[in-house]
């Protein structure tokens, strides 16, 4: 697991930059209504780590995973150019490749309304 894609030697595609990243998060953060960016601010890690899924991000050394919750991961999918979440079984490691890319902000308030109609 790594912070920046400067560690990445394998000589693939090369993740997303963090510093694109962070635009993309920046712009999905102005459309966000008041309860999907709550819950944004309840899940998002305070910074972006890249983890491990195999096989699809091998070839780039890895995703961005941008948050966290009941022991699933949101990721930036480099191959499909969306976000995405999976479940996880071990920190650092996406086990589940999601195919359908997603925006950010989207994603959360997808995630937002499930979380209201289960509570």
């Amino acid at each position: 697991m790594t912070t920046s894609t400067e560690q990445c030697a394998c000589g693939g595609w090369t993740p997303i930059s963090e510093s694109r990243l962070l635009d993309l998060i920046k712009r999905a953060e102005t459309s966000m209504e008041a309860p999907a960016k709550a819950l944004w601010e309840l899940v998002r890690l305070p910074n972006a780590e890249i983890w491990q899924q195999h096989p699809w991000a091998d070839e780039g050394c890895g995703f961005w995973v941008l948050a966290t919750f009941s022991r699933r991961c949101l990721y930036f999918n480099d191959v499909t150019q969306g976000f995405a979440v999976s479940p996880f079984r071990n920190w650092g490691n996406i086990d589940h490749f999601e195919p359908d890319p997603t925006p950010l902000d989207e994603l959360i308030e997808r995630l937002t309304a499930s979380a209201c109609e289960s509570a």
